[in-house]
Parts: C-alpha cells; structure tokens; sequence
C-alpha cells in the first residue's frame, strides 16, 4: 500500500511538473501582443542563442535579417533585443534619434566589467557634460593633431627595433604590437610611455587580455544573471578571474593616479589625468556626481580600449597584406615616391598616398572590428522608420551587415580597395562605411586611431616585407569577444632590400 501511494505521488509531481513546463512552452510560443518588429522565438529561458554563430554572432543576425526584414526582434536569453541590419535603419536611429539611442544596457556593463560607472555605461545629462570634457581634454593633448605625431613614430620605432630582433624568422607579434600601440594610449592618459619589460606595465597588459578573452562568458552571465547563483559557475566561465583582472588593472591604474595627483602642481598639463586633477579642483567640476570608482573605471576603459580596437585592425592588416603581396607593393610603391626611404612617414602625408588610405578602409570594411556595434539602451518610447522601440529596451546596431550588404558593396566578400578611388585614383569614402560607430555614442578615439593606423602601416612597409612563413596557411576567421580577433598567426618581417 505504502509502495502505491508513493508510486501515485510521484506520478502526481510528474504530471505537475510536466503541466508546469508545457504551459511555459506554450506561454512562450503563443503569439505575444506586441509592438516589437517581428522575429524567431528562439527557444525557452535560452531565447536564440543556441542557433547563433559562436565566432560571428552577426552574421546569424544578418541571416535572420533575410527572413524577417532589416529590423527584427530577437530574445537572448530572457530579454528581447532588437537588431537593425542596414544602414537606413541605422543612420535613422542614430543619427535622426540621438538621445533616444544614447541609453546603455545593464548587459553591457557587466560584459565589460564596470558597475554601470564611468562614461562608458552613464547616460544622461551628466555624461554629456563627461564626454565633452573628454573630448576637449584629450583633443588638448593632441588626439589626431600634429602634435602627438612625434610621440608616436618614437613608439613605432621602438615596435620595429623588436621586429628586427626576429631577424626575419616567423613570429607572432600581437603581444609587442599590443605593448606598443597600448604606450600610445599610456603617453596621452598618463603623459609617459612604459618600458615594454617594465613589470606593472606586462601585467596591466595581462588583465586586459584576461577581460577580453572571458567577456563572451561574462555576457553569458549577463544574459543569465541567475547562473550567478549555481555552484561553481562563475569559476568555471572565468567570471571571477575576469572580476579579479578588472580590479587589479584598477589598482595599477590608481597607483599610477596617486603618483601623479601627489606630484601635480598648479598649471601642470602634461597628460589626461592632469587634466582631470585640474577639474577636479575646481568647484562645480564635471566630476562631481561621479566617485573614484568611476574615474578609474573610465581610466581603465580608455587604456584597454584604446589597445585593443587599433592593435586588432592592425592584426587584421598584416594578415591581408601578406595574404595580397600584390598590394602590399602598391602600398611600397606609394611609400617610394612621396616619402622615400631617408625620412620617417607623416601623418601630412596621407592625402598623397590614396591608395593606403583605401587599402585601411577596406580592412574597416571586411574585418568589421566591432562586428555589433557596441550595445544602445532606448532612453524612451520611439518609433523610427515604422518601427517602434519601447523604452529600455536593448539595441544591436548589426554594423557587420552594412559592411557585407550587397546592394551598397558588390561582391562583398572580395577584399578590394580599389572600390575606395575612383577613375582618376583619388580616394572616395562612401558614408556608409561605418568604422568607428555613429551619433552621440561614436568611438571619441577614431582621429587617434586613425592617424596610427597610418603611420604604423607606412613606417612598416618602408622598411619591412611582410610574408607568410613556408608552409602555414593564411585563415581569415576568427573569433568575436568585444571585437573581432583573428586567429593567432606567424608573419615574417623581413628587412626590404633598398
């Protein structure tokens, strides 16, 4: 009788439990009213994220785009999203909308590790008054001026004497590429490079590697703020060692802070963070609303960014350039005759050197660093192009697509810079290119970003020949974290006969 009755209880909890999930199924399937754009259900609790690429999320996106049109609605997880995949869509929120688009998602601030502090993930009134202050700040230093050129081409050169120690032989350079291109950001955030050995600089180089290898498993748990709860996860993902890199690269960056805050004196304006010291005393700064927290958060963002996005699109640029040897000579070629080989590139150079110029837009074009944009939150209710965007909700800017759209790019998939020059070989710049993001949220580094990017490629390819080593075959995949990384490669640097 005993054996009955639990036999009878059991099958009462299972059919619970199964009319429990059937009528979740069904809750989920059954046709929600709703002003969102149409698109996939997805599954339960995991929404779409199961059928999406695991290198290039975008690109999925860009597929379900075909189905359901250039504006769709898409569940992550739990939450919906909305993705815009074409540049009319696009420009029309951003551009047409900007306040209503300059909000910051939740997710993001915990895929990058940053509390919903610092200028990155505010919004409002307050963070206009930051990112003005930015601006001018780092613009006074010399971000896309003549004036930092000389810092730079010093650094470059030091970049090059280490490409020299290869002595020609495979090598992958990304960890002293980093270094350098991460002392261009250290000379206008601090006002001094570092020693590529120096031991806190190696490890402030560390963290930021640790934070973007674990951010797609950080936003994971964003997605799934439960999964915080289940033993071991957080271990297991690699949230804790990202949450421990972000706050060991905050500690570097406030000890570098302290050094320079106890030795400022008045008038003093060597770098960014004087800048910043300067305002801070100063009654009615644009700081007071924010804490130290969000200083350094700021700082620490500024540094990390600022390395990854050029060090990355510089990456992609040696791929394609040993890939393509016939256009690495066009770009010697250029070098020889507007520059020669006794003096050092200049950023004055660029407007007779189209062909390079044309050869980076393509790199932005192909590569599409931040294939997503970075996310916007809806600061209100909004309908833009017929289609309506609630308050809070989050927006995926699909920036891969633009770039890969057929009707503005033919044959997209061809890695082709001459599309940027037209008969007479002067360089055209379609405004649907889209590199650096647009309206309020656009990368405030893209004039800094630019100029290196140039200079490094033309300093390079003035004395080295990039070639694929013997034997190893050229991937043009890769991997998507905050942008989109190319697999780990061996190039050889060899010095060009002359």
């Amino acid at each position: 009788m005993e054996a009955l009755l639990s036999a009878m209880s059991y099958l009462s909890a299972t059919n619970i439990l199964g009319t429990v999930i059937l009528l979740l199924l069904v809750a989920w399937y059954f046709p929600r009213s709703s002003k969102l754009p149409p698109g996939p259900r997805g599954l339960p609790i995991f929404g779409y994220i199961p059928f999406l690429d695991p290198s290039n999320p975008s690109i999925t996106f860009n597929k379900v785009a075909k189905k359901y049109g250039p504006v769709f609605s898409i569940y992550l997880g739990t939450e919906p999203y909305i993705v815009c995949n074409d540049y009319e869509n696009i420009r029309k929120t951003l551009m047409g909308h900007p306040d209503a688009f300059s909000g910051r998602p939740p997710s993001l601030a915990a895929t990058m590790q940053t509390k919903r502090k610092g200028l990155v993930m505010t919004d409002g009134p307050t963070w206009k008054d930051k990112k003005n202050f930015m601006v001018t700040a780092l613009r006074h230093f010399g971000m896309g001026k003549r004036s930092l050129e000389p810092f730079l081409l010093s650094e470059i050169q030091f970049f090059m004497k280490e490409l020299e120690d290869f002595g020609g032989m495979p090598a992958n350079i990304r960890d002293p590429l980093s270094t350098s291109v991460c002392n261009n950001i250290c000379i206008l955030e601090f006002g001094n490079r570092f020693d590529y050995k120096d031991k806190d600089f190696i490890y402030m180089n560390h963290c930021v590697d640790i934070m973007l290898l674990t951010s797609r498993n950080t936003g994971i748990m964003a997605v799934f703020p439960w999964l915080k709860y289940v033993p071991f996860v957080s271990r297991l993902l690699g949230i804790a060692k990202a949450a421990k890199a972000a706050s060991d690269l905050d500690t570097l960056i406030r000890k570098i802070y302290k050094e320079k805050l106890e030795s400022y004196y008045p008038g003093r304006m060597e770098s960014y963070v004087d800048a910043i010291i300067a305002e801070r005393q100063t009654e009615n700064n644009v700081f007071s609303d924010f804490d130290d927290e969000d200083l350094f958060i700021d700082l620490r963002i500024l540094f990390a960014a600022g390395t990854e996005t050029t060090a990355n699109t510089l990456l992609w640029s040696f791929l394609y350039l040993m890939a393509y040897p016939d256009m690495q000579r066009k770009i010697q070629q250029q070098i020889d005759e507007v520059i020669g080989h006794t003096r050092l590139p200049s950023n004055a150079d660029k407007p007779l050197m189209p062909y390079v110029e044309a050869f980076l837009n393509e790199i932005h074009r192909m590569c599409s660093l931040v294939p997503m944009g970075v996310l916007h939150r809806t600061m209100e209710d909004v309908e833009v192009n017929g289609f309506f965007y609630p308050k809070g909700i989050t927006v995926v800017q699909n920036m891969w697509a633009i770039n890969h759209d057929p009707k503005l790019w033919p044959d997209p998939m061809t890695f082709r810079p001459e599309r940027f020059l037209n008969e007479k070989g002067e360089l055209t710049k379609p405004e649907y290119l889209i590199a650096f993001g647009l309206g309020r949220r656009a990368c405030l580094g893209e004039p800094l970003s630019r100029m290196e990017l140039f200079l490094f490629i033309t300093c390079i390819l003035q004395k080295f020949n990039i070639l694929n080593p013997e034997g190893e075959t050229i991937s043009f995949k890769g991997t998507t974290t905050i942008t989109y990384t190319p697999f780990p490669y061996k190039a050889q640097f060899v010095l060009r006969d002359l």
